[in-house]
């Protein structure tokens, strides 16, 4: 190490005048590079965006699909799409701009120059550089106009799925509905039954509820096969559930392993056959009136959300005609070179001391290395034996 110093010491004009002729040179090539200015847009997504049911009412221990981090995603996926940066680049003629004569080069470009970043909020800062700033400004203004405009469709478009989801399950157990009762009607005006004990009233009623949040349970496995991966940790969760929710219904209703646990009411076999039937037929009725009760709102809700057609995307702060450049950090590229030229600048002076040393305590050695590097050169050139 002290070689080495006394080597710099021995050289320290050269460095200093080199080095302050890279510092100058660095400077004037910092003033030719272009100035790019900024301009930023904060998106805030919704706080919870639903998809048309509302899996709360579940009482399950997540709800897949709401909440804003599914909007920041959905955001992101569509900010980040190609279609909507093809779109921008025709729109301002950025092929001309980049001076790029492929459209694929003109995206690698311009997408270096879009930050996008989500906060600790959970907003979505959206960036655009252009040398022009009023241009950079109308960038953001226009992406985040086909943003709001590619989202409403596509909620729209989610929120139809739903509609019509849901309405099949709404005709569906109407339908069932009606026909229940009508049997039901049918029996009592046969056997002359009004009522049944309160025992098996009261264990019904239980068996209806749970019934409902089996059939509640087979709708959100309905809808999740169609978004999801059935391997999901999500898809898996509710199948585990619906499972559970079977099998103890099927105890209650044969008197199986949980009969113990849960004695609410005897296990069928054990009704005599009329006060069976009636039994089946009221627990049907009770059964697709709690679906009712958990669908229409939600078949409701679906409608309303097909209906709107307003902006979704809010904006926390409009993007701004920067005036000040963002880039390029002048004394940043400035100090970068100056060191970057210094470091070789030191390493060549130490090579070449280190050579000359070399070179007269070990001449041989110093002659192999000298041929190695003379051979390495692929700028040496070669001078034919004119004898040959």
């Amino acid at each position: 190490m002290i070689d080495y110093l006394v080597i710099l010491l021995r050289r320290k004009k050269l460095i200093i005048i080199n080095t302050l002729i890279a510092f100058i040179i660095s400077i004037l090539i910092s003033l030719t590079l272009t100035k790019w200015y900024k301009s930023t847009a904060v998106i805030m997504p919704p706080a919870k965006e639903g998809f048309g049911l509302d899996l709360a009412m579940l009482n399950l221990p997540f709800s897949p699909g709401l909440g804003g981090d599914e909007s920041v995603f959905k955001y992101l996926s569509i900010l980040k799409s190609r279609s909507i940066k093809e779109t921008l680049i025709k729109e301002f003629d950025l092929m001309q701009e980049y001076k790029e004569e492929f459209l694929e080069k003109t995206l690698e470009a311009f997408e270096e120059n879009i930050d996008i970043d989500v906060t600790e909020e959970g907003a979505i800062a959206l960036s655009i550089y252009d040398p022009d700033p009023v241009k950079a400004r109308d960038i953001v203004v226009r992406y985040y106009q086909l943003l709001d405009s590619i989202h409403t469709v596509l909620s729209v478009e989610r929120a139809t799925h739903n509609r019509v989801f849901l309405e099949t399950r709404v005709e569906d157990t109407q339908q069932r509905l009606k026909f229940a009762e009508e049997k039901f009607r049918d029996m009592q005006l046969q056997t002359g039954i009004l009522t049944i004990p309160e025992q098996i009233a009261s264990g019904i009623q239980f068996i209806a509820e749970l019934e409902a949040k089996a059939l509640q349970l087979e709708i959100q496995l309905s809808y999740l096969g169609k978004i999801v991966d059935k391997k999901s940790s999500k898809y898996r969760q509710v199948e585990q559930e619906l499972a559970e929710y079977r099998k103890t219904l099927g105890d209650l209703k044969t008197g199986g392993n949980s009969h113990d646990k849960l004695s609410i009411l005897p296990p069928l076999s054990e009704i005599p056959n009329i006060s069976l039937n009636y039994y089946r037929l009221y627990r049907d009725v009770q059964i697709y009136n709690k679906i009712l009760e958990f669908v229409l709102p939600q078949y409701e809700k679906a409608r309303l959300e097909e209906a709107k057609n307003i902006p979704t995307v809010q904006l926390l702060d409009y993007p701004q005609v920067a005036e000040l450049k963002a880039k390029p950090k002048r004394a940043f590229v400035v100090i970068a070179a100056t060191f970057l030229f210094l470091v070789l600048l030191v390493t060549y002076i130490i090579t070449v001391e280190k050579l000359k040393l070399l070179a007269k305590e070990n001449p041989d050695k110093h002659k192999k290395i000298d041929f190695i590097l003379k051979n390495l050169n692929p700028f040496r050139l070669r001078t034919k034996n004119p004898a040959k």
